[in-house]
């Protein structure tokens, strides 16, 4: 249900408001003159649950340069004692009063509705409305968002352009969007700039949804300027766009996000008139805009609604922070909204449940404390209160797929940004790279194996199809690395088969490594004279593992494989391709590649040595009408004669790259505690129980920087050394010294929802 209150300026007259039920054309409720906001005295009397403490501050409503100063302290945070109560209650008197609320409840109570949308409309330029906080309103009774018997969702409705007229794509602008949601993380700033600390934490807790559902296929590009923008939009076509960054506003050009800046570009300020070309250049808008970091949405002196902009540009809904929101607020908001992307709960709703949950942590708190009004929901008027962005019917199919490859429980993945921008280069038709190895130098645990997992997990996500060749740590995985070129061709063959039945293709009666195997092992596979499917796979598992024994105990004549690996890999991995984007499978389309992943390439045995030889072309392992990319781990301490060869044979072709997975570089180590230490542990690490979630006491800078600097310390940049006992027991200590607190966000929200059921 919605309710409609739209204020209508008239030049030189007061502005005229009108509720309506529904829509613009739905029954009037009330009307009622509006006067500006800078020149509105206090208008209603106090409630009589007004706390008496909060009168002596009426009296700073009756001057401007008083409603300037408070309209600051809001912005920023920082309001004194009373002043939240103060202010909800002045915007809620010079908006709607008591006889134009008393007649919505009134209609809300004919239509026995327990919930409904607070829709709130004016002109997109209407500066002074936009940079109100309105989601603080107070009816002199309770906050209007955390209503004692009913759930309101505070709302800003804009109209967007005519279809026709936006001229940012072919495709329809208000629709739905098939999980997995591709969602674009922009990091305009460094990785430890302390002001867009909770936008980074708010990426992390988004970007946990990868975790379970693979609901979202997430990018991120770091220090973004607007050129990378627009290439990482037309690469991917992103359904959601999530902007991390400093925001202003200008007097001429309105609201702004602060981008690196282009060499064409002497500040990187960039305004909407700027961002919404950039973010239509795949040939449409993203469906959902979010705006985190400072100041993104209506802040006082300091800023326009950049959010209702880009809705006024064809962005169906854009989010909003409209201050430098508290880290608890943030973080619930966050979990509520990437439930959204899992599990396609409509937006209002979502909105609506985050906000109240934040009252309620915060209790008697939220009269001295804003944040939780911060978050703005800015929707398309044509959106209805129902409004689901993602359609998750899909998603079932990926969860399965993710489990078939054993990717679930991977904790949380942080930093890698530079490695995690070539692996979207492999993925990228009209990219020129077809070949990345991260290679470590020594034994340190630096994350390759979990690397592996998430570049597998980013290709499936992005609907692309893995043959993999694991190395995670288990006798079996290890001892099905390849030893030889025989062997890798069975591995190969191996994997291939594997992928097709996660794939739900049929078993490869034409393969030509299969061809090659039994011309060399002088055995006959049978698979031809199997009847059922099912059979046939069965002899195919059977048939693998025979000649794999037999090359271990030198039963048969090794002839040369050498020279005909490379031709048969090639044709079995376009033909998996060609097979997977002809079958009915809803994440295969056009875009998707084959793309082969491998782990620990030094251990291959004399097969490392192909690396460097006869195994890759410009095409990667594919031909030349289907590129098939690799990409792999190595540790030279296994075979550091064959990968110094690689990796000098390869160093001058534009078509590969080596790179060094060394420790966290600068600002890396610090984006992985606000990351992984706001995610509990999903396994015990030795005897311990689950790691709670835990988040430092910013609001105590002396504590704040003692625990980054023993967090800095004792990390040195390996990643490994989160799941190392001794730090559960320094976390654990912290905690008792009250340097550390936990995030007991989970708690909160499973508490605030069982009171709603």
């Amino acid at each position: 249900m919605r309710v409609l209150v739209s204020v209508l300026p008239e030049e030189g007259r007061p502005s005229v408001v009108e509720v309506r039920l529904g829509s613009t054309a739905g029954p009037l409720l009330a009307t009622h003159a509006m006067r500006r906001l800078e020149d509105g005295p206090w208008v209603a009397p106090y409630g009589p649950n007004m706390p008496a403490s909060s009168a002596p501050h009426a009296s700073l409503l009756s001057h401007a340069e008083n409603r300037k100063r408070l309209t600051k302290r809001f912005a920023d945070g920082k309001p004194d004692p009373g002043e939240v109560l103060l202010m909800g209650r002045y915007l809620f008197d010079s908006l709607l009063g008591k006889n134009a609320w008393k007649a919505v409840l009134e209609a809300v109570k004919q239509h026995g509705a327990q919930s409904f949308e607070l829709a709130l409309a004016w002109p997109v330029e209407d500066r002074d409305l936009h940079r109100a906080c309105w989601e603080a309103m107070h009816d002199g009774r309770d906050f209007v968002a955390a209503h004692p018997s009913l759930s309101i969702a505070i709302t800003r409705v804009v109209d967007g352009p005519d279809e026709e007229s936006s001229g940012n794509g072919s495709e329809p602008r208000v629709r739905r969007i098939q999980a997995p949601a591709t969602v674009l993380f922009v990091l305009a700033t460094d990785l430890d700039d302390s002001d867009i600390r909770a936008g980074a934490e708010l990426m992390g807790l988004l970007r946990d949804a990868e975790r379970g559902e693979s609901a979202i296929d997430s990018h991120v590009v770091q220090r973004a300027t607007l050129g990378e923008l627009e290439k990482e939009c037309r690469r991917l076509r992103p359904d959601i766009v999530h902007f991390i960054s400093h925001g202003r506003f200008h007097p001429d050009k309105g609201g702004q996000l602060l981008l690196r800046p282009d060499e064409d570009d002497d500040n990187g300020w960039t305004g909407v008139e700027k961002l919404l070309p950039a973010l239509g250049r795949g040939g449409r808008l993203p469906a959902v805009a979010v705006l985190t970091g400072c100041e993104t949405a209506a802040t006082g002196e300091h800023m326009d609604s950049l959010a209702a902009q880009l809705v006024a540009g064809g962005i169906p809904c854009a989010v909003g922070m409209a201050g430098k929101i508290a880290d608890p607020v943030s973080r619930l908001f966050s979990r509520r909204f990437a439930a959204t992307l899992v599990e396609g709960e409509p937006l209002v709703d979502v909105l609506t449940h985050a906000r109240r949950a934040g009252l309620q942590k915060q209790s008697q708190a939220a009269s001295d404390d804003n944040a939780w009004a911060f978050p703005s929901i800015h929707l398309d008027s044509r959106l209805t209160a129902g409004y689901a962005p993602v359609d998750c019917q899909n998603a079932s199919a990926a969860l399965k797929r993710f489990k078939a490859y054993g990717l679930l429980d991977e904790p949380i993945f942080c930093g890698r940004a530079e490695l995690g921008g070539l692996f979207g280069k492999l993925l990228d038709h009209d990219d020129e790279l077809e070949v990345l190895i991260a290679c470590v130098e020594d034994n340190e645990k630096v994350g390759k194996t979990r690397l592996l997992h998430e570049f597998a997990g980013r290709a499936l996500r992005g609907g692309h199809v893995v043959v993999m060749i694991d190395d995670r740590g288990s006798k079996r995985d290890r001892d099905l690395l390849p030893g030889s070129p025989f062997q890798l061709a069975t591995r190969m063959l191996r994997s291939i088969g594997t992928t097709r039945q996660r794939f739900s293709l049929p078993v490869p009666l034409e393969s030509q490594l299969l061809l090659e195997i039994e011309d060399l092992s002088g055995k006959s596979s049978c698979l031809r004279e199997r009847p059922t499917e099912e059979s046939r796979w069965t002899r195919f598992e059977r048939f693998l593992f025979e000649c794999e024994e037999d090359a271990e105990n030198g039963v048969f004549n090794r002839k040369p494989i050498e020279g005909s690996l490379r031709q048969a890999l090639s044709r079995d991995l376009v033909t998996l391709i060609r097979e997977a984007r002809a079958s009915d499978d809803p994440s295969i389309g056009s875009h998707s590649r084959a793309i082969v992943v491998a782990g620990s390439i030094g251990k291959w045995g004399s097969a490392t040595w192909l690396i460097g030889g006869s195994l890759l072309e410009p095409n990667g392992l594919g031909n030349d009408e289907e590129h098939v990319p690799l990409f792999a781990t190595a540790s030279f301490v296994d075979d550091r004669e064959a990968l110094e060869n690689s990796r000098d044979t390869l160093e001058n072709v534009r078509w590969a790259d080596f790179k060094d997975l060394g420790r966290f570089k600068q600002g890396e180590d610090l984006l992985a505690y606000r990351w992984v230490l706001l995610h509990p542990r999903r396994r015990p690490i030795a005897n311990f129980a689950p790691l709670a979630a835990y988040v430092p006491k910013f609001d105590e800078p002396r504590k704040a920087e003692e625990w980054q600097r023993w967090f800095t310390e004792y990390i040195r940049g390996i990643p490994s050394l989160f799941m190392d006992p001794v730090f559960q027991c320094v976390v654990e200590s912290l905690e008792a010294q009250q340097v550390l607190v936990k995030a007991d966000d989970n708690a909160v929200l499973a508490d605030y929802m069982e009171q709603q059921s």
